[in-house]
């Protein structure tokens, strides 16, 4: 194992070398630059990328519970996770309450100034800090939007790439912070009025890495479920999908492709190789029914030979000790001292066998 530190020339140096798989966790623009530079080698590639990630709350649920758990899958390590719910869809008139129960959380998690628990993050750099920031004030021009801090100290500290916990409440698809992922500790909320507006204002943007969805109603949760595409999905939780190494992780389209962790990742970096050991014995089968020239016989058992096999083991062996008794009947019949009538029998034996392994 070896490890190679640096910045965009190495990266390019690194992908114009042939490999054997390349596995890359990033965003999507830069998950393209990969995609293109494996081509070239025809080298199968991993691709975890991430995206808006959505978490629907449904009527009817316990708000300070689901407040709770999106509060805490959105601002663990300050929002700076791939699968963080980036935002959340929720019905108009649950709007301000559910707001007014993720501020509660936040204040529960990390106290009334975040900025002085021990608990809270920072941004990774002044980049991703700016840009953050950038997003934020281009949102604060919408006629329906209330940007809310959830601190009683600074809304943010550029200069410490410390920015408090913020929710944007009365979203809109047009606003800034709904244009990309946001990969950062801000919350849009966006009322709907049901929850076919909730499922088409997902398929109507990029498939997500992950999806949450909150609700008492099994009905709910399934028609979600089944009405939307995304690499997980999680019903009343956040996050925790990730936890649990038998479920494999991975996007679907525009947030990668390929999964793993637990055996997954073992079978992601395997290639599955086809072994078949044989000797040179029982050469008279082949010459009987293999080879050319192919007879009606031949043709016969050549076919179920070849077709698909039964779906229990039961049938699978029954349509083959068939198959063998159809071969074994003819070898006998034309390499006997029999006569006409006693190979004449013999064929018909081969023929019913055959009849016999067509219908297992």
């Amino acid at each position: 194992v070896q490890m190679v530190n640096g910045a965009v020339a190495q990266k390019q140096a690194l992908l114009r070398l042939r490999w054997d798989h390349i596995f890359y966790t990033g965003g999507a623009f830069v998950g393209k630059i990969v995609m293109k530079a494996a081509a070239e080698h025809l080298t199968p590639v991993t691709l975890e990328l991430g995206g808006k990630s959505p978490a629907i709350v449904d009527a009817g649920v316990d708000i300070k519970v689901t407040a709770q758990r999106i509060a805490w899958g959105r601002f663990v390590n300050a929002g700076q996770t791939c699968i963080a719910p980036d935002y959340v869809i929720c019905p108009g008139h649950l709007q301000t309450q559910l707001a007014d129960a993720l501020a509660q959380a936040v204040h529960s998690f990390y106290g009334p100034d975040p900025e002085a628990s021990p608990d809270y993050c920072r941004i990774v750099n002044s980049r991703s800090t700016q840009r953050i920031l950038e997003m934020l004030n281009k949102t604060k021009g919408g006629p329906t939007t209330v940007v809310r801090t959830c601190s009683t100290g600074k809304a943010f500290d550029d200069s410490a790439n410390y920015i408090a916990p913020t929710l944007v409440e009365g979203c809109t698809l047009q606003d800034a912070v709904m244009q990309e992922e946001i990969f950062g500790p801000v919350l849009p909320i966006l009322p709907v009025d049901d929850i076919s507006q909730a499922i088409q204002i997902i398929n109507e943007g990029e498939k997500p890495l992950a999806l949450y969805v909150f609700s008492n109603n099994n009905a709910f949760i399934e028609q979600v479920l089944e009405q939307t595409s995304s690499g997980a999905a999680i019903a009343n939780d956040t996050l925790m999908h990730a936890a649990v190494d038998a479920l494999p992780f991975g996007g679907v389209g525009n947030s990668g492709m390929g999964a793993y962790h637990g055996k997954h990742s073992f079978d992601l970096f395997t290639h599955h190789k086809a072994v078949m050991l044989k000797d040179l014995k029982m050469e008279a089968i082949n010459s009987s029914v293999r080879y050319p020239p192919y007879t009606e016989s031949k043709r016969s058992i050549l076919k179920f030979v070849m077709a698909k096999s039964a779906g229990t083991v039961g049938g699978t062996l029954l349509r083959y000790t068939a198959i063998v008794a159809a071969v074994g009947a003819l070898l006998y019949a034309f390499q006997s001292p029999l006569g006409d009538l006693g190979k004449c029998s013999l064929t018909y034996v081969a023929d019913t066998a055959t009849w016999a392994a067509a219908q297992l």
